[in-house]
């Protein structure tokens, strides 16, 4: 089962709409406390006329300062299903599944994107948070080359990430019952 890993949701600004077609990605940087793997990333969609094909959530590493001016780095170290934007109707939040979870060690910051090419007038939008400034990430724009968005950290998709952790293993332990939490 899934638990949520990160995440930015928390709505104490101005939502906005951002387009997905000259700039055709936005990924938003995020830190896991543990080892884990991530199967499905969440995003607030809509669209505008009737846009084809499909999205993808994309997993980069990160270069540059964290939650300040970072961009993603080099190739995606994983990748989503398709997504066929087709489905979006309502604005909302929508899933963008991992069949194959992406394994990612701690403490180390990476960044997850939306991508899809439209047109002016058939389009899919992310919303993002232009006043938020709780959330430690940063978000970034794709235009052939990735560039931190205008704002740093104030700047930032809203999104979920869902995954599992990875545990150390206790050498010699076969089972545990009855404890509440363990420490490492």
């Amino acid at each position: 089962m899934s638990v949520l890993l990160a995440s930015n949701n928390n709505d104490h600004g101005s939502p906005t709409l951002l387009n997905l077609v000259t700039i055709t990605k936005y990924a938003v940087a995020f830190s896991l406390p543990n080892r884990a793997t991530i199967d499905r990333v969440d995003y607030t969609l809509s669209k505008v006329g009737s846009p084809t094909g499909n999205a993808y959530a994309r997993i980069y590493n990160l270069t540059d300062t964290y939650g300040v001016n970072a961009v993603p780095l080099g190739n995606p170290i994983a990748e989503s299903d398709p997504f066929d934007v087709t489905t979006i109707g309502a604005e909302g939040w929508y899933s963008f599944l991992f069949s194959t979870p992406a394994a990612l060690p701690s403490a180390t910051p990476y960044f997850i994107s939306v991508e899809h090419v439209g047109t002016a007038s058939n389009r899919v939008t992310v919303q993002l948070d232009t006043d938020e400034t709780i959330y430690a990430g940063n978000t970034a724009g794709y235009t052939g080359t990735w560039s931190y968005l205008i704002g740093g950290s104030e700047y930032d998709l809203y999104f979920f990430l869902y995954g599992n952790l990875i545990l150390p293993s206790i050498q010699g332990v076969q089972s545990i019952t009855g404890v509440q939490s363990i420490r490492f």
